[in-house]
């Protein structure tokens, strides 16, 4: 799932920075044809923007959670769900913050790539670490 959304944000960041010059405006004499495609494919790629960035935020948060529980014990969980949402806390900060930093848009959709990448190999590095849900005897170790 992961590298679908690497691609999807690439092929958006290209699409972002090759075709950035539409202004939107109609001329007065009828003639914004050109104007008018233009506007409708702006309009569609922002809805593709808009489909793609939100089910992407709905399956992350869903496999995330789906892969801690499978491996983790209810000890570990008590012990480090506070610390994962406090992570995720600061995460959604420096998100936001950088996305109101001199970043452009096509840069953001890179970034997001690069974000999906370091978790894949995270999550694959810990399955290679950890390959076996924690178990009871696991929990003394906490």
């Amino acid at each position: 799932v992961g590298f679908a959304y690497i691609a999807a944000f690439s092929f958006i960041s290209f699409l972002l920075r090759r075709f950035h010059g539409f202004s939107g405006d109609e001329d007065d004499n009828g003639s914004g044809t050109e104007e008018q495609k233009s506007s409708i494919a702006w309009h569609i790629l922002g809805y593709i923007q808009y489909i793609t960035i939100e089910s992407y935020g709905s399956v992350s948060v869903a496999m995330f959670w789906s892969f801690t529980n499978s491996t983790l014990t209810l000890k570990a969980a008590k012990t480090y769900y506070g610390f994962i949402i406090a992570i995720a806390q600061l995460g959604a900060i420096g998100g936001s913050t950088l996305a109101t930093t001199a970043i452009s848009i096509p840069n953001m959709f890179l970034l997001a790539c690069v974000g999906i990448g370091l978790q894949i190999w995270l999550m694959g590095f810990y399955g290679n670490r950890f390959p076996h849900a924690m178990d009871d005897e696991d929990d003394a170790a906490i």
